[in-house]
């Protein structure tokens, strides 16, 4: 897959980004991003730089919650699966 250089935008920033990702894959990247990060400003307030660094590091807690949160999910689901599979195989 060849390098493709995107243009994204994270707190008020333009920042341009090699990738081998799909642009689409990157901007759906970058949208889920704004919004954890406009959820955490809402609940601040107003916002100077030093809050931005606050904010973002609150919004990388969250974006990693829903990740484990997520993945623990696809575990537990995979064993029940594995367990289904047990039962029809067995009968």
């Amino acid at each position: 897959m060849k390098m493709e250089t995107l243009k994204i935008t994270v707190l008020g920033r333009n920042y341009t980004i090699k990738t081998e990702k799909q642009a689409h894959y990157i901007h759906n990247l970058e949208s889920y991003v704004n919004e954890k990060l406009d959820s955490v400003k809402k609940k601040r307030g107003t916002i100077n730089d030093i809050e931005n660094l606050e904010t973002a590091l609150k919004a990388c807690l969250e974006i990693a919650d829903d990740y484990l949160s997520l993945k623990e999910e696809v575990e537990k689901n995979k064993e029940q699966l594995g367990g289904v599979v047990k039962r029809i195989l067995s009968a």
